[in-house]
């Protein structure tokens, strides 16, 4: 016997508690822009009863607070050109081919450390077999 698929009762409820969110949200925001006063992102959430992080993910949400604290709307939803895309490409392989290059004279430096350690040792081991100790105390 097969367990019954019900995700759709999951998926629904997501759906209403996500709606009911963004209606808080949406009341919050008009009771606020009746006080006069400047409004944070944070009080928004307070008010609405939502988390910062959701609110950052409603646009216009975020942009009716920007309006109505008389600031410009960001351009965060704006996508990224394609060359400023290439640009920023451009740019981390130039800053991974930096670190790979570190990496490598690291990886250098680590081996000629380990060269000379084996070295130190060698000596070391030769000067115990040219000089065994007594086995008497002075």
């Amino acid at each position: 016997m097969t367990p019954a698929d019900n995700s759709h009762h999951l998926a629904a409820a997501a759906a209403r508690r996500s709606a009911e969110a963004r209606c808080r949200a949406e009341n919050a925001l008009l009771a606020l822009r009746g006080s006069g006063q400047s409004i944070s992102v944070s009080q928004l959430a307070i008010n609405a009863g939502v988390s910062r992080s959701w609110l950052y993910t409603q646009p216009d949400l975020i942009a009716g607070l920007r309006q109505l604290n008389g600031q410009a709307p960001t351009r965060r939803s704006v996508p990224a050109s394609e060359r400023s895309l290439q640009v920023r490409l451009t740019a981390a392989q130039a800053r991974n081919e930096r670190l790979q290059q570190r990496v490598n004279a690291l990886a250098e430096q680590n081996n000629q450390q380990r060269q000379q350690l084996e070295h130190a040792y060698a000596e070391l081991r030769r000067l115990q077999v040219a000089q065994p100790s007594s086995g008497t105390a002075p």
